[in-house]
């Protein structure tokens, strides 16, 4: 949706209910908006019986009009994932009429709309209590039941780019006779009634700090964040940033460095305020102008006003830029099961972690939203309420901590390579030139995860890029597949007869796991030692609509025991099937090879469609290993929905290119 919708949008939808009325009243509960009421002020409210509605009516045109100011409600609907504040004005005397007025202020576009109120309340119940007016001030004994009564006005939130864009809601009643207003944000509520995640990130880049000592300088590169990276430090030099801030906060220091030929250790030391944050070690990034990756440098207090940010070299590196994100530490309460409830407002990637471990931690089960996960994890917060729930069993901790973790943007709608060294790991990471991106993640190792954002998801297959080397049963899973912190599939790898190239395994109909926004990927190993990691791909669906002649490339394949070669181009060495999933419709069609040989072989493969042996092929030479041509071709019939085409290996002796498929003419 467009920002210059949004405004209509929230005025569209922005509820908006009335609750009140000195002449109308209700027996019945019209508000039966489910709330959830930990920690939030919300709303499904006490109306009056009968004997109160008979006083109502009885109320005299002399009676005195009394009436409290602005009182505000938050609650978030689990029921349609929205946001809702409710204001809320306690009321006596000889009412004819109450209006609340709304006005919102968006990209410089004013909307204002009058709404009556139709329904009076006795009460209105906040955390689980009823609340009434004493005259002064709110109050739960009910010895005031009946005095005042409530007329309310509700607006609805189904956007939140509105979050911080103040609401300004005013009162009249009898038309003149009263007047009252208060002008909020969402996030304002929030942030007061109940633990929000902001989804904030600051980055500064390097070149834009000031040397303190003038050694290193600014280079181009097409890899580097806005183009340049502060390149050739020297010494012990230092670079510096003065950070302006409204408030104090506490934030995630990342760097963005990179290095070429070894591991740098302790490379930099981050400071602020002249007070030491962290020290990091960079990694063998094979590169000196790319392969920038944001290493924690530690936790950072912010003061109001201005701060100091330093960052000192110490040993090798080049530096891009660095990040201050959003942090929240949730203090514990001590107890062997404890339940946090955080509010985000969109999608969003967070760095969890359990600070203050004691005793033996093996035991603890820690579950976000119901799906199991662990310590020191990247999660994927939903828009609305996340339950993280803790049973530390044998542990205590301290508090819980929730960085947000900037995501890489899509910018590719066919094909999108997520670098597996990009990601948060525990394994190691390693140069292969035969690998995307030169680097691998080697001895892989618990579990990487791989943070995206996405602006469409129309991609419904994920392809790991893998190397085995090791004897294996083919039988057995060795990784799964974790998307926003659920389990999507467990699978098996091949061992393809090197460390030093690559292969795919693929996972289909992932969609339905994606949503626009921040995204986790996550790859376990279910054994560690297994198999090395270079990326993950994600792609749309493989399809055949019978009009035109596809051609599926080697990364279309859902699995292949051989190594992809030459930037992905080709299968070599090839010890196994080949396999694709296309989606057809139902039709009859030609189907071809493209494949290079350096000799003949007899049944050097056979083509299989949906279980049926549609031909045993011999290979016959086309020339050389880089010489390739098109196999004969062979009818097929192609059913409706998903069709499985295996390449199944007889005695090899081929290297394989791609899979071309052609309508037959009618």
């Amino acid at each position: 949706m467009k920002k210059s919708n949004l405004l209509l949008s929230f005025l569209a939808l922005s509820s908006i209910f009335c609750l009140s009325s000195s002449i109308i009243y209700n027996s019945s509960n019209a508000n039966n908006i489910s709330f959830t009421e930990k920690y939030l002020k919300e709303g499904p409210t006490d109306l009056f019986n009968s004997e109160e509605a008979t006083k109502i009516s009885q109320i005299s045109e002399y009676d005195k009009l009394d009436a409290s100011k602005i009182y505000t409600q938050f609650a978030f609907n689990s029921n349609d994932n929205c946001y809702y504040l409710r204001f809320a004005v306690a009321v006596k005397g000889n009412i004819q009429k109450i209006i609340f007025t709304r006005s919102i202020t968006y990209n410089d576009q004013t909307a204002k709309k009058d709404f009556e109120v139709s329904t009076i309340y006795a009460g209105i119940k906040a955390n689980g209590t009823t609340t009434y007016y004493d005259g002064s001030n709110i109050t739960s004994d009910e010895n005031y039941r009946g005095d005042y009564y409530w007329a309310c006005y509700t607006a609805k939130y189904t956007s939140s780019e509105l979050m911080n864009v103040d609401l300004n809601v005013s009162v009249t009643i009898n038309e003149s006779e009263y007047f009252d207003s208060k002008v909020i944000s969402l996030f304002d509520v929030v942030s007061q009634t109940a633990y929000l995640m902001e989804n904030e990130s600051i980055k500064y880049e390097a070149e834009d700090m000031i040397n303190e000592t003038i050694v290193g300088k600014i280079e181009s590169s097409n890899d580097a964040s806005n183009g340049k990276l502060i390149g050739s430090l020297q010494g012990s030099d230092t670079l510096q940033f003065n950070h302006v801030s409204e408030a104090n906060k506490k934030y995630v220091m990342k760097i963005a460095a990179t290095t070429k030929g070894n591991i740098s250790e302790n490379a930099f030391t981050a400071f602020a305020n002249n007070k030491e944050i962290g020290t990091i070690s960079i990694d063998n990034r094979n590169n000196w102008t790319g392969n920038f990756y944001e290493y924690y440098a530690g936790t950072i207090s912010i003061n109001n006003g201005d701060n100091s940010i330093k960052i000192q070299r110490n040993n090798t590196g080049n530096l891009d830029y660095f990040t201050l994100d959003s942090y929240l530490e949730l203090p514990s309460e001590k107890t062997s099961s404890q339940v946090y409830e955080v509010h985000s407002f969109t999608y969003q990637n967070v760095l969890l972690k359990l600070n203050g471990h004691s005793n033996d931690s093996s035991t603890t089960i820690l579950e976000v939203n119901g799906e199991s996960t662990t310590d020191g994890s990247l999660i994927n917060l939903k828009p609305g309420l996340n339950e993280i729930s803790i049973i530390t069993g044998n542990e205590n901790i301290d508090s819980i901590s929730l960085t947000h973790y900037n995501s890489q943007q899509n910018y590719d709608k066919n094909k999108l390579i997520i670098e597996a060294e990009d990601g948060i790991t525990t394994s190691k990471v390693t140069p292969h030139n035969n690998y995307s991106g030169t680097l691998g993640l080697d001895s892989y190792n618990g579990t990487t995860y791989l943070p995206i954002n996405l602006d469409d998801t129309s991609y419904s297959k994920i392809s790991i890029l893998y190397s085995c080397y090791n004897s294996i049963d083919e039988s057995q899973d060795y990784l799964d597949l974790y998307i926003n912190n659920t389990l999507v599939d467990s699978s098996t790898v091949l061992n393809i007869g090197t460390w030093d190239y690559t292969s795919i395994l693929s996972i289909d109909n992932i969609k339905e796991y994606l949503h626009n926004g921040d995204n986790v990927i996550a790859i376990k190993a279910k054994k560690n030692n297994i198999f090395n990691l270079d990326a993950v791909l994600l792609s749309e669906p493989t399809t055949f609509q019978g009009a035109i002649s596809e051609t599926y490339s080697v990364l279309d394949a859902t699995l292949a025991k051989g190594r992809l070669t030459t930037g992905f181009t080709r299968i070599e060495n090839i010890s196994g099937n080949i396999q694709y999933n296309i989606n057809s419709i139902a039709t009859q069609a030609e189907i071809q090879i493209n494949y290079a040989a350096n000799g003949d072989k007899f049944e050097g493969y056979q083509i299989i469609v949906n279980d049926e042996i549609i031909a045993s092929v011999d290979v016959v030479s086309t020339g050389g290993w880089g010489t390739f041509k098109s196999s004969p071709s062979f009818k097929i019939n192609l059913k409706e929905g998903n069709n499985t085409i295996i390449i199944k290996y007889i005695n090899g002796g081929y290297n394989f290119q791609d899979l071309t498929i052609n309508p037959l003419a009618a």
